[in-house]
């Protein structure tokens, strides 16, 4: 019994569309749906965009987090070694321009707290800047963990 009404919904759904003064050696085509429904379906729903963002949210967090956790040091370690670097740069420069192990010698212990205390403040403001800036957007990418410079 439960075939027999089974095909019959099926053959009922199937209706052809009302004719529009063609004649009959020319039938209408048949349609399974209205224009409305076709429509509605070619186009996200609003609660299917919803769930797409609801989804999207706890990977940005944890993007977020991980460009946070990852990031800041990974931008301090960049940052001491290159302030540090200046630092010694600009001491062997005062110190006559010479690249001497004896130049060296000197300028190396004022070089290293200077590039440790001033690498690290700026480290840690271009971690975080990074880190949220890209972390949310671009979650675990190079950019928001800092490995790599971002391009703008």
């Amino acid at each position: 019994m439960k075939k027999a009404t089974l095909a019959a919904v099926l053959a009922a759904s199937i209706v052809a569309a009302p004719a529009r003064g063609d004649d009959a050696s020319n039938p209408p085509p048949l349609r399974m749906t209205t224009e409305p429904e076709a429509a509605a379906a070619a186009e996200p729903e609003e609660g299917e965009r919803l769930a797409a963002r609801a989804v999207k949210a706890p990977i940005g967090v944890a993007g977020l987090c991980a460009g946070l956790l990852v990031g800041v040091p990974v931008k301090i370690g960049h940052d001491v070694k290159a302030e540090t670097r200046r630092m010694l740069d600009t001491l062997l420069d005062d110190f006559g321009g010479q690249r001497s192990f004896n130049n060296y010698l000197l300028a190396a212990p004022m070089a290293v707290p200077f590039g440790i205390a001033s690498g690290t403040v700026v480290g840690l403001v271009r971690g975080v800047r990074t880190g949220t800036k890209y972390g949310y957007s671009r979650p675990f990418s190079a950019e928001s963990m800092s490995l790599i410079e971002p391009e703008d």
